[in-house]
């Protein structure tokens, strides 16, 4: 890592045959001797059937050894609430971890999760915690496109990932990127979103040397963890 780098995002889609739209952000400090830290931040708003207007918030945090030729062991945990009920609050911490293989990478995270619902003058009830994975195995046919295929266990759901990002140099430390992510979980229940990424840099690079080289894109468990909560916990009831 060549110094202080940072990331924004918006996005919208459908998740569960729901409106969801959000953004997010990501901000990379090194911190010497191949460490580095990494805050993210994201928001989401959904549309649901039960409980109108649903919005989720979270902030996920990774803390990062790297060395960009070989790959990536870290920690990492997140945060989420959603003004759903009283108010509910999901925390997370796992251990996350990267190959880069050439053109391809292997990525993921794998810990645990739980959390608690206020429900007002019934109390407040814990969600049992669970086991969780995000793990992606992506692809760079040329340096600014990225094609992804994953899975992720999320509050007890099992999901299949694909995504695609390509890179727009903008110059000056900068890049633009259009992405698009879909999910498909146990059941059938899909999710499509698209948006629009600027990466700004210490210097101008290809997507391949932004995702190795400044901030880990490992930035998705949060995601969709945001959306798995949306679509099971949310939508469900």
């Amino acid at each position: 890592m060549d110094g202080l780098n940072a990331k924004v995002a918006g996005f919208g889609g459908v998740a569960k045959g729901h409106g969801l739209y959000g953004a997010g952000g990501s901000l990379t400090m090194p911190l010497g001797f191949r460490y580095g830290l990494q805050i993210d931040g994201i928001a989401a708003s959904a549309d649901t059937e039960a409980l109108g207007d649903v919005t989720v918030a979270g902030v996920p945090a990774h803390l990062f050894w790297r060395d960009p030729s070989a790959g990536l062991f870290g920690l990492y945990g997140h945060y989420l609430h959603g003004d759903i009920f009283s108010g509910a609050d999901v925390f997370a911490g796992a251990f996350e971890g990267a190959l880069y293989l050439g053109r391809f990478t292997i990525e993921g995270i794998a810990g645990a999760q739980g959390g608690k619902a206020d429900l007002g003058a019934l109390g407040d009830v814990n969600f049992d915690t669970r086991f969780i994975d995000v793990a992606q195995l992506a692809y760079y046919p040329i340096d600014d496109l990225k094609i992804s295929i994953g899975h992720s266990y999320l509050f007890g759901t099992n999901s299949l990932l694909l995504g695609a990002e390509q890179g727009l140099p903008t110059g000056h430390g900068t890049m633009a990127a259009l992405f698009v992510d879909g999910g498909v979980a146990e059941g059938g229940d899909a999710t499509v979103l698209g948006g629009l990424r600027l990466y700004i840099g210490q210097s101008d690079k290809t997507l391949i040397r932004r995702h190795r080289e400044d901030d880990p894109p490992i930035a998705s468990p949060v995601l969709w963890a945001v959306i798995a909560w949306v679509r099971r916990e949310i939508h469900d009831r």
